[in-house]
């Protein structure tokens, strides 16, 4: 989440999503600068002169909840001065006859309007520009899952109280043989050489070592971080290493699972935990359910003493060690709340044969739309976890996966995304990647996304799937022009345009036909879906 500062007049971003956060009670002027009849999301406007949305203060409360969208309809003021956004009792969520709704969500309840509190609009269409007076701050929004690394994890728990092994985070096979003699200066007589990288199954892929002197830490260092580390949930070329944890070694005479989850269904935290530890939690709910224990959290309240009780006995511990549980899982869960965790788990939690319960492996992901609160977590990054392509695709705000297939996607909408990559998938093709310009990308960015999608060397073809609605289809054809002049169609191009202005974007393709000969526009998705595989294995 990328906090933008108010200036005396705020230009949002002209693509993406950003957040608007403002006094309660005030009514948040919108300006929109025209450069055609319309604006997406925004129905009609005069040419004239720059119209204005207002947000109006009192909004019918019985029609929000946490997290809920919102689609307000939009209707004409008779002074002509701009447009209104009212909400009506049963009409939200509705699209009015001849009216287009502005799409907001708020981020929790509205209650009674009060001077002190403020609402946070997040507002979904593009060019704004707004009286920054009555703002307190704009975010743009990133819609990915912020991953840290183990030894990070380990840190966060420990400074919350969970009793974790010591450990040393190292860089070079030298600093691991030392890492090893501070360990053993502390009573050490083993360690484990960790590979530190945003993937599971390390121990299948090599990445984890169990060493007895620094010679073998620095030996086992070497190995590591001389390779890519290729895991189950790696692709198949692997992931470079670049930092190692060296962790104290323990005696274990018996491994736990101990992780919480968002539970979207029941809309609160879950603590799960089970008495088969050490190994991936959904080959236990597999392969032996009723292992799983389940709590939920009340998100306000927190964890009531008698969930810890009632789980650390039916795992199976006596008294002494059910208070040391009741301990650990009551920080673990305050550190979930706290730092906005979208998971949390400790695996193995381990009891060792004096009794102990320690924490020695800790995998914590957060939600990244809550980093803008949370300063200190949104620094433990690691920017060189996520490709290149991804990196650029999140700072244009476009979702984007590489896959390991030779044919392109840009669509808009994550289903229809899907559905593009299955009809692919049924006419013998593969798909290069997952690509969702969203409905409100602008030129820039879908031209962006045709550079990231061909900067694949992999990718020997590119099918176009849009079906305007916010997302107009000649936004999309005058970015396949300049996509064109910029980085050039040297591979394939098939288009399937369907939707808002697909008149005047089928007359730009047929203009620039001759400027793009390797495009050929679909009839439909099927016809498209046909001639992408067809011209991919005829290349």
């Amino acid at each position: 989440m990328e906090r933008l500062k108010p200036a005396t007049s705020v230009k949002l971003p002209r693509q993406g999503v950003v957040w608007v956060l403002a006094p309660f009670t005030q009514c948040l002027h919108l300006k929109v600068p025209h450069t055609t009849s319309s604006e997406p999301g925004l129905g009609s406007l005069h040419q004239s002169r720059t119209d204005a949305i207002a947000v109006p203060p009192r909004i019918n409360r019985d029609a929000i909840h946490l997290g809920g969208a919102l689609e307000l309809p939009m209707h004409r003021q008779e002074s002509d001065e701009c447009l209104a956004l009212r909400s009506r009792k049963g009409r939200v969520n509705r699209r009015l006859s001849g009216v287009t709704p502005q799409r907001f969500v708020l981020a929790e309840p509205l209650g009674q309007p009060s001077e002190h509190r403020l609402r946070l609009l997040r507002v979904d269409t593009t060019g704004f520009e707004t009286n920054a007076d009555r703002i307190v701050q704009v975010f743009r929004y990133s819609p990915s899952t912020m991953k840290i690394h183990e030894y990070q994890a380990r840190e966060l728990l420990q400074n919350a109280g969970v009793p974790v092994p010591g450990g040393v985070v190292v860089d070079t096979p030298d600093e691991a043989a030392k890492a090893f003699d501070t360990l053993a200066k502390d009573g050490a007589t083993l360690a484990v050489v960790k590979a530190q990288v945003h993937a599971g199954g390390r121990g299948k892929g090599g990445g984890v070592k169990l060493v007895k002197s620094a010679d073998e830490a620095k030996q086992a260092a070497e190995t590591i971080l001389s390779k890519p580390l290729v895991t189950p949930q790696t692709p198949p070329e692997g992931v470079p290493v670049n930092k190692l944890l060296i962790a104290a070694g323990v005696d274990i005479e018996h491994e736990y699972y101990l992780g919480i989850v968002v539970d979207r269904k029941l809309g609160k935290p879950v603590i799960i935990a089970s008495a088969e530890g050490g190994m991936a939690i959904e080959e236990v709910a597999e392969e032996n359910p009723d292992a799983i224990l389940k709590e939920p959290i009340d998100p306000v309240g927190g964890l009531r003493p008698y969930q810890a009780t009632k789980l650390a006995f039916a795992l199976g511990f006596n008294k002494d060690q059910a208070r040391q549980f009741g301990k650990t899982l009551a920080a673990l869960v305050k550190l979930f709340l706290s730092t906005d965790a979208s998971l949390a788990e400790i695996n193995p939690l381990i009891k060792t044969p004096a009794g102990d319960i320690l924490a020695i492996d800790a995998k914590i992901d957060f939600d990244d739309n809550a980093m803008f609160r949370q300063k200190g977590i949104a620094a433990l990054e690691d920017p060189t976890e996520t490709p290149e392509s991804e990196q650029r695709a999140q700072e244009h705000h476009l979702s984007y996966i590489q896959l390991d297939g030779n044919i392109g996607c840009l669509v808009n909408g994550a289903g229809l995304a899907m559905a593009t990559m299955d009809i692919i998938k049924l006419h013998g093709g593969e798909p290069a990647n997952f690509l969702d310009v969203g409905g409100s990308a602008s030129q820039e960015a879908v031209t962006e996304a045709f550079r990231i999608i061909l900067s694949d060397d992999a990718v020997q073809g590119i099918l176009v799937n849009i079906f305007g609605g916010i997302a107009k289809c000649d936004t999309i054809a005058n970015a396949i022009v300049a996509a064109a002049k910029d980085v050039g169609f040297k591979v394939p191009l098939v288009v399937r345009l369907e939707g808002t202005n697909v008149e005047p974007a089928r007359e730009i393709l047929d203009a620039a036909k001759a400027d793009i000969p390797t495009m050929t526009v679909g009839n439909d998705l099927t016809d498209a879906a046909s001639k992408i595989t067809a011209a991919v294995k005829a290349a």
